[in-house]
């Protein structure tokens, strides 16, 4: 009948409606006052290391933006290059790290409903001062979960996350089943101009694409292998990693996939279908990971990555306060419109807010149960 066909539009709309007020924003960054003054104090040319104005960051527009998104809970980070301001400097990092930290907690504490964080750490070069700030937050501040970038280190020698000199920091997170955001960083190459006084911003291309070397190495090295319980989410979805996974799998040499089981069953003897089995470990390792949506909602980035991931780890994220507001809206209303239209599998209530609620309360201590004690 016509009032029971009004009935079911009208519910599923206000379900809808109800589904994009409970977005849980596993990308959003915060700029405590002390980071700022740090980074004032490394401007080049009015922009910071990444080659970016500085935006303006407070709790209340936070709040403004998040309630304009339709944002229930936001998961606080510092973006990059944050304690990395101070590498090589093990005591400064340390303390920095602390600090940003101290500051995230008290954020989150004031509204456990509005905010969560993933605590930041010293650089991994100082693989210690980064464990044992990664266990006290946990255990200590109620973080969810990490941020790590992507590589480390000079840009004549960088040494991207799953180096084999951080082994002991994820077997170290592996035993806290840790969230680890993994966040791009400025690129370790020359950046590319445009004249001799202008670059194109290493956010715009870059970041994407070191995304996809940090994650690709963190596959070859045996570093998800080995460390089954960390969870990894990868920024801006997963860079073009959704676009370039089959080529990475299907194409590897064995010699350069090292820390595969498969490869290490074999002791150097690989059998004669070894490289179906290598693309069959690359692929199923490249499903762990989680996948947040920050900055990456148009439908040809969607239709790439619904296809290519596991839809139960795509996240909503907006990288607030980093993106431009216009463009934060035209993302959520681009996702919006996907998740309406295409028949793609999941919900928006998954990508909203279910995975994201499921993937924060595997954590054992938040700052909203702190807050409940």
């Amino acid at each position: 009948s016509t009032q029971s066909t009004w009935g079911h539009f009208l519910s599923v709309y206000f379900f809808s409606l109800q589904s994009m007020a409970n977005r849980i924003d596993v990308h959003n960054h915060a700029l405590p006052e002390r980071y700022v003054t740090s980074l004032k104090a490394s401007l080049q040319g009015g922009v910071d290391v990444n080659g970016w104005p500085i935006p303006e960051w407070s709790v209340d527009k936070a709040k403004r933006q998040m309630d304009a998104l339709g944002i229930k809970k936001a998961i606080l980070t510092v973006s990059s290059p944050g304690a990395c301001l101070f590498t090589g400097q093990i005591k400064e990092g340390r303390q920095f790290s602390r600090l940003l930290n101290d500051d995230l907690f008290r954020v989150s504490k004031a509204d456990p409903e509005r905010f969560g964080y993933f605590a930041h750490l010293p650089s991994l070069e100082d693989v210690e001062g980064a464990i044992q700030e990664m266990r006290y937050a946990h255990e200590h501040l109620g973080a969810s979960g990490v941020i790590v970038f992507t590589h480390y280190g000079s840009d004549e020698k960088p040494r991207y996350a799953g180096h084999p000199d951080f082994s002991a920091f994820w077997e170290a997170a592996n035993a806290l089943k840790a969230i680890v955001l993994l966040h791009p960083c400025h690129t370790p190459e020359p950046v590319v101009k445009l004249t001799d006084g202008q670059t194109i911003p290493p956010p715009l291309v870059d970041f994407p694409h070191d995304t996809t070397r940090a994650a690709v190495q963190l596959v070859l090295t045996g570093v998800v292998a080995r460390n089954p319980d960390v969870k990894i989410i990868l920024s801006h979805a997963g860079g073009s990693l959704p676009y370039l996974n089959e080529r990475v799998a299907f194409t590897v040499p064995v010699e350069n996939a090292p820390g595969l089981k498969c490869v290490q069953s074999w002791k150097g003897n690989p059998p004669p279908d070894a490289s179906e089995q290598v693309a069959c470990e690359v692929e199923a390792a490249f499903k762990t990971f989680y996948f947040d949506l920050a900055q990456s909602c148009s439908k040809e980035h969607l239709l790439a990555l619904f296809s290519f991931a596991d839809p139960s780890r795509i996240l909503f994220g907006s990288d607030m306060p980093y993106a431009l507001d216009d463009f934060m809206k035209h993302n959520v209303d681009s996702l919006d419109s996907f998740l309406k239209t295409s028949h793609v599998g999941p919900t928006a209530d998954m990508v909203n807010f279910q995975n994201a609620s499921q993937l924060l309360g595997s954590v054992g201590t938040t700052v909203s149960k702190l807050c409940r004690l």
